[in-house]
């Protein structure tokens, strides 16, 4: 959004604001919209939570229901810091967030969804574990229950996230991408990554999991097998009117900005040269369970396959020779032409480092030996000159070394 409107929009919000300060680190966000029956529920959450030393920052979207006569008068409420705000018109949960981040302004933040309910050791034990946890990690959650409209309990199911890889940006890339694991209304965040990406407001259909999978490249994720809070199944909220075509459209609009976005090509760059092509068939996987329609699916996979060749230097020949067909397809000779002169250079060096790989030795911890430094130097005579430097350098992240252990004493 223009920036000019933003600062238009936050000269004419209204803020309430009561004199206390803290030092805390943490901001507690409450969005609303036309909530009036769920307040009660909201306002004993925040009375009898068991962390007591917090900022609140509570945001009216322009409700019309009654919302901001109570939200007004709870600035005194809660004995911590709190700003009640009124948006000037609705933005959506997205834009009401997005147009008052400049109020979150403590290390961590975590929001309270209006329709939700909340054990009283929620906001403890998200911010206990948080300023326990390492510099890497930047978010922690805990287990999310689920119950129907009407706030009975819906069984719990065991969840993806238990069995998910946090330890590798890859792989919690790729399950995330699957489908989405981290539970987004328990989970406590770092605020100044949290905020660093931006996204459009106005769709409803996939801005979570559009987040998620750019802050994979960030940071680490930690879950707490403790349950302290229950989503509603609410069939009147912002994601549950979408039709099944503006979702569609929505989640290759977001998807295309993930693959291509730095976060996206920053992962990619993580995966060892040997499991690339694995990774490259996992992403187009995930892409096919969000994507069903084949015109949809394939815009989003030639949008991920082109930041893939940015990150591997076009070294992989199955992605030089998928996306040489794509262009090819659609009648783009030209591109198509560049593409398959780089991947007969790619088969070259591939060919080259499979000789060098049958001509080697196996040594202890896995290292590869080279009986006599003339083998080296005759698989070097199948690379043009100029692709020379680049199959050495294939060479040392191989930890191909000579007998003498003169890995640098190569001769043209």
């Amino acid at each position: 959004m223009n920036q000019n409107l933003i600062e238009i929009l936050r000269k004419e919000r209204l803020i309430l604001e009561n004199d206390l300060k803290s030092d805390s680190k943490l901001t507690v966000y409450v969005g609303i919209y036309n909530g009036v029956k769920f307040l009660d529920g909201i306002q004993s959450f925040l009375n009898t939570s068991t962390l007591r030393d917090f900022k609140l920052v509570i945001v009216d979207n322009s409700s019309t229901d009654g919302s901001w006569g109570v939200l007004m008068n709870w600035v005194d409420t809660f004995g911590v810091p709190t700003r009640v705000v009124r948006n000037p018109i609705n933005l959506g949960g997205s834009g009401g967030f997005g147009l008052n981040k400049d109020l979150l302004q403590t290390e961590w933040v975590t929001a309270i969804h209006q329709d939700d309910r909340y054990e009283t050791n929620h906001l403890e034990t998200l911010y206990t574990a948080a300023l326990r946890s390492s510099s890497e990690v930047l978010a922690v959650s805990t287990e999310m229950g689920s119950m129907r409209e009407d706030g009975s309990t819906i069984l719990a199911i065991a969840r993806p996230i238990w069995l998910a890889d946090s330890t590798s940006k890859a792989n919690f890339f790729l399950a995330n991408l699957r489908t989405h694991l981290v539970p987004w209304g328990s989970t406590i965040f770092k605020t100044r990554e949290f905020l660093s990406i931006e996204l459009p407001w106005h769709s409803t259909a996939f801005p979570d999991t559009e987040l998620l999978l750019r802050l994979c490249a960030k940071g680490k994720f930690i879950n707490l097998p403790v349950q302290t809070m229950s989503y509603r199944e609410n069939l009147v909220s912002e994601s549950h009117g979408l039709s099944g075509d503006e979702k569609d459209l929505a989640i290759v609009a977001a998807l295309s900005r993930v693959f291509a976005s730095p976060e996206f090509i920053d992962i990619a760059r993580t995966v060892d040269a040997e499991k690339r092509p694995d990774f490259y068939q996992a992403v187009k996987l995930g892409i096919a369970l969000r994507l069903k329609r084949a015109e949809l699916r394939s815009v989003a996979e030639l949008i991920a396959e082109e930041s893939l060749l940015i990150a591997w230097n076009y070294t992989n020949p199955e992605l030089v020779g998928e996306v040489s067909s794509r262009y090819s397809e659609m009648g783009s000779n030209r591109v198509s032409e560049l593409l398959d002169s780089i991947l007969a250079h790619v088969g070259e060096f591939e060919t080259g480092r499979k000789k060098l790989i049958a001509q080697a030795q196996p040594k202890e911890s896995g290292d590869l030996l080279i009986p006599e430094r003339r083998a080296l130097n005759s698989v070097l005579k199948v690379f043009p000159y100029s692709q020379r430097r680049k199959f050495l350098k294939a060479l040392l992240w191989l930890k191909v070394r000579t007998k003498k252990n003169h890995p640098n004493d190569f001769r043209w």
